[in-house]
């Protein structure tokens, strides 16, 4: 039998979240319509995933239960954060996908005896610490690419002519999508190196 609490799916999950949300700094907020049209879905699919658990006893259905809970949590996370796209969203997304993993892994646990039961335990600690770390490192290196494209760019507007005070602005705009801290500061200082006022 297969470990459940394996870290590898947790891992490609997280990088599969990543890709979808590097796009997301300058997205556009999503129609109301399509927000709630989502919002259903999710819960749609919630009521379905549960209905299936009717027919299970014991701790197969806490597991049926435990893996419905999440998988709607984490679609909410990552909802939430491609209708208000920021650092903060995207982070809180990642971090519920670990602790949603994390709780269906612990449920699993419940099923073992108490010695095999507190190494299944530990295991999912582990799996979820390491989740988080390299999700950390996932982004800090989708951060890193980010700053050398807008290099890049800048390197491209130098060569076109002066500031842009029009597209300053609407960079600056852009940078507010973030919640606050160091990627927002960042944002804002290539918005100003970009298209602000150069010496």
């Amino acid at each position: 039998m297969s470990r459940q609490t394996s870290l590898r799916p947790g891992v490609v999950i997280v990088a599969v979240l990543l890709l979808q949300f590097c796009g997301m700094a300058t997205a556009q907020v999503l129609a109301r319509g399509d927000y709630r049209a989502r919002e259903e879905a999710i819960s749609t699919r919630y009521v379905s995933a549960r209905a299936k658990c009717a027919g299970l006893a014991g701790n197969p259905r806490a597991v049926c239960a435990a893996e419905a809970s999440a998988q709607a949590r984490t679609a909410r996370a990552e909802l939430e954060a491609r209708d208000r796209p920021s650092a903060k969203a995207r982070r809180r997304a990642l971090d519920v996908a670990a602790q949603s993993r994390h709780a269906v892994a612990l449920v699993r646990c419940d099923a073992r005896a108490r010695p095999a039961r507190a190494a299944c335990v530990a295991e999912a600690d582990a799996a979820r610490t390491s989740a988080r770390a390299e999700a950390k490192t996932l982004m800090q290196r989708a951060q890193a690419k980010a700053v050398a494209g807008e290099e890049l760019a800048r390197e491209r507007d130098d060569a076109a002519g002066g500031p842009n005070p029009e597209r300053h602005e609407e960079a600056r705009q852009q940078c507010g999508g973030y919640a606050g801290g160091g990627i927002k500061t960042l944002c804002m200082d290539q918005a100003g190196r970009r298209f602000g006022r150069r010496p």
